[in-house]
């Protein structure tokens, strides 16, 4: 009989086995399968929307493109004028949630159509219950105008104009358009008296104030009734003067191909700086020469760095730029400086001490600021450490790592600007400095 009895195990097993297969064709994990539970909340309670678009007239509008919180794929009116989405409730419950329980669809006109855009906000039990949105368009006008400088009359191309209807009982949201090369703008709007307002960033020109902008930045347009096209005059953009700069090596040569930019120090708070840039990189032509333009004149001090070549080849200068300025300025490039010493500790070298070099400025009181990280090294098994660094400004030698405030320790900051010469930071043990 004993010998029977493996078989018997195996049998059993075997049974064991038949019993778990059964029992798993139901998939146990299923439902806590996030996957399979946001696949089966999406397709449950499904809700077929219908959306109308009709004109003034109460014609149905074709080629209507309709957005919406979920709509993810284009979605356009027909013939008729409509446009069929289907969609789960469970997924506008949870767009609705996020919006205080209303949905805002859209319905943008067909391409070259003079008809803005219009926009219908339901709340999500309505629209359950509805199943459809109608929208009716309202009559449009077409404004369309040019941005040129104020000083050379020659284009402006990426000028953000935005037009905002005046009339708050028209539900028409704010229009953008960007100049194109030629300064041209276009946009669709209701009939309505409109603001139009420039704004953006360009190099040359007076436009970064959007929050409040300048009174030749602003204009109300006002819309005879049955216009549907009305150029708007000129809009003429304040220039700043460029400034010439000339790019040269240390024998006087002309340095063409050099990237230029300009910085102004940006303080965010009184205690911390950064550098900021007011231009586009641009660079020096076949004499070293470039017309810089600039983004800004809130500043009163700024630096003009320029840089060439790669590697052991790079050369970098800075020269000071003072607002309101209109003298040309030199940049003289050299190969980069040195800043560097020794590190000891109980008066050995200090190896493996990791150190970042940072830029810095003085204010009036003489406090020094740092603005920004320049490099970062190493110290090896001398003690000895060493930052490759532009010539012309000062700098700051810090420990990376930080004490439990999060402070770092400041080692040294340079008694006078870096120089073609090099800078030697004075041995410095670390035993003997007080702690942080």
């Amino acid at each position: 009989m004993l010998r029977f009895r493996p078989w018997c195990l195996v049998l059993a097993g075997v049974a064991m086995i038949g019993t778990n297969v059964t029992g798993q064709e139901a998939d146990p994990f299923a439902g806590k399968d996030p996957l399979r539970q946001r696949i089966a909340r999406s397709h449950a309670d499904p809700v077929t929307l219908t959306f109308r678009v009709l004109d003034q007239q109460g014609s149905p509008v074709a080629g209507t493109r309709i957005r919406g919180p979920g709509i993810f794929r284009p979605l356009h009116t027909d013939e008729s004028g409509t446009a069929v989405w289907q969609t789960g409730a469970g997924e506008l419950r949870k767009w609705a949630t996020r919006s205080s329980g209303s949905l805002r669809f859209h319905a943008g006109p067909p391409p070259d159509a003079v008809m803005p855009e219009v926009s219908e906000q339901v709340s999500l039990a309505t629209l359950i219950g509805s199943k459809s949105i109608e929208f009716r368009t309202v009559p449009g006008v077409r404004l369309s105008g040019r941005v040129i400088g104020q000083r050379d009359k020659q284009p402006v191309a990426g000028v953000t104009v935005t037009l905002q209807p005046d009339d708050a009982s028209v539900d028409a949201p704010r229009r953008s358009s960007t100049t194109d090369e030629r300064g041209m703008w276009s946009i669709v709007v209701p009939r309505v008296a409109t603001t139009i307002t420039l704004s953006g960033y360009v190099d040359g020109y007076k436009l970064q104030d959007a929050s409040n902008p300048p009174a030749e930045q602003t204009r109300v347009v006002e819309i005879p009734k049955d216009s549907e096209v009305i150029q708007v005059s000129d809009f003429e953009v304040q220039q700043y003067q460029p400034q010439n700069v000339l790019v040269t090596d240390t024998e006087g040569n002309p340095v063409p191909n050099a990237n230029l930019r300009v910085l102004r120090e940006r303080w965010l708070d009184d205690r911390i700086v950064t550098w900021q840039s007011i231009s586009s990189p641009q660079q020096t032509d076949e004499n070293g020469a470039c017309l810089l333009q600039l983004r800004e004149t809130d500043w009163n001090k700024a630096i003009v760095a320029a840089t060439t070549g790669n590697g052991n080849d790079s050369l970098e200068g800075r020269a000071i730029l003072d607002a309101g300025s209109n003298e040309s300025i030199r940049v003289l490039v050299h190969p980069l400086g040195k800043v560097g010493g020794f590190l000891l500790r109980d008066g050995k070298p200090a190896a493996g001490i990791d150190l970042l070099l940072y830029e810095a400025t003085q204010d009036g009181s003489g406090n020094w600021t740092t603005i920004g990280v320049r490099s970062n090294t190493v110290s090896d098994g001398r003690g000895a450490y060493l930052f490759d660094a532009p010539v012309g400004i000062h700098y700051i030698v810090a420990t990376k790592d930080r004490d439990r405030r999060g402070k770092q320790r400041i080692l040294h900051r340079t008694t006078q600007v870096t120089t073609a010469d090099n800078y030697r930071v004075p041995d410095l043990d670390l035993s003997a400095l007080p702690p942080p």
